[in-house]
């Protein structure tokens, strides 16, 4: 008996292995290795596939919001989940290039001094310039 229960795990180890192995192969080690707070993303960098969030979904002052593709399920399930809870949430923004990043983080600089460096990144240290991150509004 000893004997089985040491092989069932190895057996689980071994799948939860393979499982693991798996789940990295597709994540986009792109995105991995282009984002942390030490690493920076160049003016150039846009992720490889954006989706227009449906406009039922967007706040009614903004429009053309975009999201990551393989991210975009996820959101779209916390949206359904709100809305199911009477929970009017919108995005406000999502994806930002580095040039809009720039141009926001200098008009909060100029309201807010240096308070601004407290809830808003600088120009290629944003996860909304990876199009992994939203702002919401109620």
């Amino acid at each position: 008996m000893h004997t089985l229960e040491a092989f069932e795990d190895e057996y689980r180890s071994a799948l939860n292995t393979v499982r693991d192995l798996d789940k990295l192969s597709r994540i986009d080690e792109e995105l991995l290795q282009q984002y942390s707070r030490v690493s920076f993303l160049n003016e150039n960098y846009v992720p490889q596939r954006l989706v227009e969030i449906d406009s039922k979904w967007v706040d009614e002052t903004k429009s053309d919001e975009y999201f990551l593709a393989q991210a975009w399920p996820f959101l779209e399930d916390l949206l359904e989940d709100a809305e199911r809870d009477n929970i009017d949430l919108r995005v406000l923004s999502a994806y930002r290039s580095f040039d809009e990043q720039a141009q926001l983080k200098g008009q909060y600089l100029i309201t807010y001094g240096e308070g601004a460096n407290t809830f808003s990144a600088d120009q290629g240290f944003s996860e909304h310039q990876l199009g992994t991150a939203v702002d919401f509004s109620t």
